[in-house]
């Protein structure tokens, strides 16, 4: 099943803020982190978009429980080029939640995400931390026919328990519901 990202539009009446939930988008260089959090964002899709240096901030206030709450999204994109590897720590010290985005074209990028998630149960057993992995596949609009190493995916996630949830998703474009 493919998710796609849509834009993200809520309606707020008055609800009260809730709570901070801090989001890391992390991965190798080009495999569309960017584009997730632009089409998040604002609803677009831009293919020319120029790699990340460093990180990239942004902040969404989602409406939840009918409206009645509010929680502040507070987004970071990772550069995911190696050079910015011993930064990436500063950017998910305290998240609830990472997004270790891969490919779907690309196996050399899926297999860095071994690298992530090691990197992330490091932190986490150091920080006690109760941080939540997902594993996200991006670009399965160009993965035709399917993603040509899908039992691979399979068997990490079954020798990877910690990773709470796999989603496949194109943001390229918006899709009909399938």
């Amino acid at each position: 099943m493919t998710t796609v990202i849509p834009h993200m539009d809520f309606d707020v009446v008055s609800p009260r803020l809730s709570a901070d939930f801090k989001l890391v988008l992390l991965g190798e260089s080009s495999v569309g982190k960017s584009s997730i959090l632009q089409r998040v964002q604002n609803g677009t899709f831009d293919n020319t978009k120029a790699s990340t240096v460093g990180a990239a901030f942004v902040s969404k206030k989602v409406s939840k429980d009918n409206g009645d709450k509010m929680v502040n999204l507070q987004i970071w994109d990772t550069a995911g080029q190696e050079r910015f590897h011993n930064l990436t720590p500063l950017y998910y010290r305290n998240s609830n939640m990472a997004f270790i985005v891969f490919d779907m074209t690309s196996i050399d990028s899926f297999r860095k995400a071994e690298y992530w998630i090691k990197e992330l149960e490091t932190y986490k057993s150091d920080n006690n931390s109760s941080l939540k992995l997902v594993l996200v596949g991006n670009k399965c609009d160009l993965a035709s026919g399917g993603c040509a190493f899908e039992d691979e995916i399979r068997q990490f996630l079954n020798v990877n328990p910690e990773i709470s949830k796999y989603f496949k998703v194109t943001v390229s474009r918006i899709l009909g519901r399938q």
